[in-house]
């Protein structure tokens, strides 16, 4: 997906729910947001992700490409052993 240059991507919210993944980032960059504690971090090329315990605002760089695998709840446990 690519937006206009010099116009700024638009924000994706995303609420609390349970979902859990791996996320693979192809092009462009990805920070997260937190609008409680007004921290935003940079994510890494690949991350794993769990439930989140508070929304989350994705800001994400005008061209971008992606790969959103979502397991069902559970799923990191039985595979990985993570909680």
């Amino acid at each position: 997906m690519q937006f206009p240059a010099g116009a700024p991507p638009p924000v994706k919210v995303y609420p609390v729910n349970p979902e859990e993944g791996i996320t693979f980032i192809l092009e462009g960059n990805l920070r997260v947001a937190n609008p409680e504690s007004g921290l935003s971090q940079a994510r890494t090329r690949s991350y794993v992700f769990g439930q989140p315990s508070s929304r989350q605002d994705l800001v994400l760089s005008p061209h971008f490409r992606f790969i959103h695998v979502r397991f069902e709840p559970g799923t990191l446990y039985r595979l990985f052993r993570l909680p």
